[in-house]
């Protein structure tokens, strides 16, 4: 008797998989930077456009809330070596800059992907780079 498998892989493995092809789409080692320039942004919004059916599910399934905080964690970890590299102005708390930018990004592309990408990735990227402009120096 012939008896096929199906390899399931574990939520954790899924979630880690495709938060790294997310990475490396988003920071393709290029530049060192987050927000060096509109390209690196642009090919992550078309590259979750045409994924857009996959981070759809990680970000809306009953428990893959650790997608949508490991996703956060890494736009975090970006921001601040932006902030590093470029600094604040003085009297900017680092902190708490770094978490309101983090979770409008977050909440940004979250909305983007449940809402069925309303806008096309050009104009979101246009329109967050004239968001960030205003918190980050680097940007502008």
């Amino acid at each position: 008797m012939l008896v096929s498998r199906l390899v399931v892989l574990p939520a954790d493995q899924c979630i880690d998989s495709y938060l790294k092809q997310l990475y490396e789409t988003c920071n393709p080692g290029k530049d060192t930077t987050l927000f060096a320039s509109d390209g690196p942004l642009l090919e992550t919004f078309e590259y979750l456009e045409r994924h857009a059916h996959i981070y759809e599910t990680l970000l809306t399934r009953r428990g893959t809330h650790a997608f949508r905080g490991l996703m956060m964690a890494f736009i975090i970890r970006g921001i601040e070596e932006q902030v590093q590299i470029y600094g604040l102005p003085q009297g900017v708390n680092r902190e708490i800059t770094v978490q309101f930018v983090a979770a409008a990004i977050t909440g940004l592309v979250e909305w983007w992907i449940v809402h069925s990408m309303p806008y096309p990735p050009e104009e979101m990227v246009k329109q967050l780079v004239m968001l960030l402009e205003k918190h980050l120096p680097a940007v502008s």
